[in-house]
């Protein structure tokens, strides 16, 4: 399935696109995730006057998420990664609300905090090691710190993951599915393409295990102690890129192959972009108003919801099984099929904690808007994704015939009998979870709040004018009255991002050249 890389010397300081087995899966898992989240989108914004500015913006954050995808050298990869945080800016805030715009300024101080480390790392890199495609040697410790922070804040890395569930929650849920899905995983694909996590790495490969773990801990437990679905699934996120996280330390200290377990990771990371935009895809509907036979908890808007939720656990004959029973394969080590089995265990207790929020939230009857079933089809289309999509994909015939053993199916009840048990016990106890706000976005408000004030302490006073003549009174009223709606016209036509991406463009010619 591999294909000759694409150069692109018209492209920043000369680009190249890269088709191997690894930006295939990813390629073809974020064009599925994209293409349910914009049909979704459509039919949403329908009557949103600002519709054509969110399509906008969800369109060039859909483009570089798609040319992350395939980048082939560190300079293609940071222009799709920097472009897609700052695009994804508009979505989070497109409603306006305070909460909104209060959320997307947060996400982006991380956003911006991440590509400026990033850049950092690959331009030290380059000076140091003349590497200017995949993958890249990262000999220096600090080189990989850079670009670990800089990935790390895509994927929820612990600590950098507190923009996640206040974004997901904040965000239309179009944009949440896009997020979800297209997003996040381009972090670890960045892990892949600048060898992090190898056995040559300049940081241990129990650094990488830790840092995974912990992750995937964390997501949970805080997960469980959440009420609302878009939380849960945001911390989900979390807990499941921290698997893939200990996953590569793991293949790396047991010196398993580099393509094999590159590829088992892919399709880890392929399986979780369509299930968890599968899910948002169904809180948002069920949460808009989609019921069946009048009813918003109708067993089969349920089931759709369950389907991939039960994958993200590794059920039996689901997508997720055939992504674990692939690392499993690539990497062989008895450390990590023990961690797999208390990470599944453990997300499929989040999964019940998440489906019977989601219960509860479609039998309160508090739908801000009734969608009726409009976004049956492409939440449909996104169920089908999960249930079919790994199993058919030429790439993963030889995992989905090691899934389909007996064996292997039997090995994946466990998980889910103990997961089971875990939310069983919680439930019995009368847990549902809290609504409190967390210290996270209180601290982000108490900033939001702070910045807002100061900034509006030292606006600028309109000076007194009284003295001059009425003509001159007039003419000067006339004259800003067309340079404001120059800039308004500007604005409309040229967008924030144009201008600001062209600024960051000539700063990176103008860094490269100079260094």
């Amino acid at each position: 399935m591999n294909g000759p890389p694409l150069e692109l010397p018209w492209l920043v300081l000369g680009g190249t696109l890269t088709f191997d087995g690894v930006a295939l899966v990813f390629l073809a898992s974020t064009a599925l995730a994209w293409t349910s989240a914009g049909w979704a989108a459509l039919l949403y914004m329908r009557n949103d006057p600002q519709r054509g500015r969110f399509m906008a913006f969800f369109a060039l954050a859909m483009a570089s998420s798609l040319l992350a995808a395939i980048a082939g050298d560190p300079i293609t990869f940071f222009l799709a990664y920097s472009v897609l945080g700052l695009a994804a800016y508009p979505l989070v805030a497109h409603r306006r609300t305070n909460r909104a715009v209060r959320t997307a300024r947060w996400y982006l101080v991380f956003m911006l905090g991440g590509e400026g480390a990033l850049l950092a790392a690959i331009l030290l890199a380059a000076d140091t090691s003349g590497a200017s495609t995949f993958p890249v040697a990262i000999a220096s410790v600090g080189v990989s710190i850079l670009v670990a922070l800089g990935l790390g804040v895509k994927c929820g890395v612990p600590g950098l993951h507190v923009w996640m569930p206040a974004t997901y929650a904040a965000a239309p849920w179009p944009a949440a599915v896009a997020l979800a899905g297209g997003t996040v995983g381009v972090g670890v694909l960045g892990f892949l393409r600048f060898g992090l996590v190898t056995p040559s790495s300049a940081v241990s490969h129990d650094v990488w295990i830790v840092l995974g773990a912990t992750g995937a801990v964390l997501g949970v437990v805080r997960g469980l102690v959440r009420r609302e679905p878009e939380r849960i699934l945001a911390y989900s996120s979390v807990s499941q890129m921290g698997v893939a996280l200990a996953v590569l330390g793991f293949g790396a200290a047991g010196g398993a192959d580099t393509t094999s377990l590159a590829l088992a990771v892919a399709a880890f990371v392929a399986h979780h972009a369509l299930a968890k935009a599968s899910l948002f895809m169904g809180v948002g509907a069920v949460r808009g108003g989609t019921a069946l036979g009048g009813r918003r908890d109708h067993p089969v808007l349920i089931a759709m919801v369950a389907i991939p939720a039960l994958a993200l656990a590794g059920a039996p004959l689901t997508s997720g099984a055939l992504a674990k029973s692939a690392i499993t394969s690539a990497v062989g080590s008895p450390e990590l099929d023990c961690f797999l089995l208390v990470s599944s265990a453990a997300t499929a207790a989040l999964m019940l904690h998440f489906l019977a929020s989601l219960v509860r939230m479609s039998r309160a009857g508090d739908a801000a808007r009734s969608l009726g079933g409009s976004v049956m089809a492409p939440w449909w289309l996104s169920v089908m994704a999960v249930a079919l999509g790994a199993w058919v994909w030429p790439a993963f015939r030889s995992m989905a015939a090691d899934a389909l053993r007996p064996s292997v199916i039997m090995n994946g009840v466990p998980p889910l009998a103990i997961g089971a048990l875990m939310w069983a016990a919680l439930a019995l106890g009368g847990w549902k979870g809290t609504r409190r706000v967390s210290i996270v976005d209180r601290t982000a408000g108490r900033v939001g709040s702070g910045l807002s004030g100061w900034i509006e302490s030292r606006r600028e006073v309109r000076p007194d004018l009284s003295h001059l003549s009425a003509g001159t009174r007039r003419k000067a009223r006339y004259l800003t009255a067309r340079g404001v709606a120059a800039v308004a016209t500007l604005d409309r036509r040229v967008g924030t991002w144009t201008l600001t991406g062209s600024l960051l463009l000539g700063l990176v010619l103008a860094l490269r050249v100079l260094l």
